[in-house]
């Protein structure tokens, strides 16, 4: 028998979560507080310098935001950089282990709530086919076409918001 007290490091862990909750909003309260007095500051200089501070803050905010993605998006993303090869729900978890996805949110195990958002995508976004028994998913010709264009139309954006990046 056990002397370990499984309930109170439950109980712990509890504790411990609502306090990190609690930091987690006064964080977010910050950040906010922060967004704002930047936008407020960045009306105070001429409009030439404007533009150099826009550009890298919303480079910032598509680095945070990627990071705040949803698991629909992610897959997707996964999916575009592998096509045209087809991925099966293991390989798409493997992809998203390896990308540092956080599953802790998620009450399902990790190839349950991958497989159910595989099936959740429309026909138009995604293609199956069946290899040796397994289904397996990659990105629709459609959705790779589009992916494709907005990859040219962003192209060389990157590189300019990381020059001004580097000189702060």
């Amino acid at each position: 028998m056990s002397d370990t007290d499984y309930g109170a490091i439950l109980r712990y862990t509890l504790k411990r979560m609502a306090a990190v909750r609690s930091e987690i909003d006064k964080l977010d309260i910050e950040a906010a507080k922060l967004t704002q007095l930047f936008f407020a500051t960045l009306n105070m200089l001429p409009d030439d310098e404007k533009q150099k501070f826009r550009e890298i803050v919303q480079a910032f905010k598509e680095t945070t935001t990627a990071k705040e993605t949803s698991l629909k998006q992610v897959i997707m993303n996964i999916l575009g950089q592998s096509y045209p090869r087809y991925q099966t729900v293991t390989e798409v978890r493997d992809r998203l282990r390896a990308s540092g996805f956080d599953f802790s949110g998620y009450t399902s195990n990790e190839l349950a709530s991958i497989s159910t958002t595989l099936r959740r995508f429309s026909s138009s976004e995604v293609e199956t086919t069946n290899i040796e028994g397994v289904t397996a998913y990659r990105q629709s010709t459609k959705a790779a076409r589009k992916a494709k264009l907005a990859r040219i139309d962003n192209f060389g954006k990157d590189r300019f918001t990381d020059r001004f990046r580097s000189r702060m």
